[in-house]
């Protein structure tokens, strides 16, 4: 678990260093038009989305892993008897 964190850690180090480094302005166009902002906010905000991507996926695949381990569970109980 703590090679995560470290791993972690360095990778959100390199993006703050990159998101720092590329404070220009820029336009990102969408719909219903534009709007132009700081290119350390598109970069720090990109991997804010992207984390919680992960998270969530994270999250599913725990409930997924939960309701198989409490089907064997109920099976083992169930052959037991």
């Amino acid at each position: 678990m703590q090679w995560k964190t470290i791993i972690s850690l360095i990778f959100s180090l390199i993006i703050v260093i990159f998101a720092v480094a590329n404070t220009s302005t820029v336009s990102i166009n969408y719909i219903f038009g534009f709007i132009e902002i700081p290119l350390i906010i598109v970069i720090v905000g990109s991997a804010l989305a992207g984390g919680l991507v992960i998270g969530m996926l994270g999250l599913v695949n725990q409930a997924k892993q939960h309701w198989k381990i409490n089907s064997l569970k109920k099976e083992i109980v169930r052959l037991e008897t």
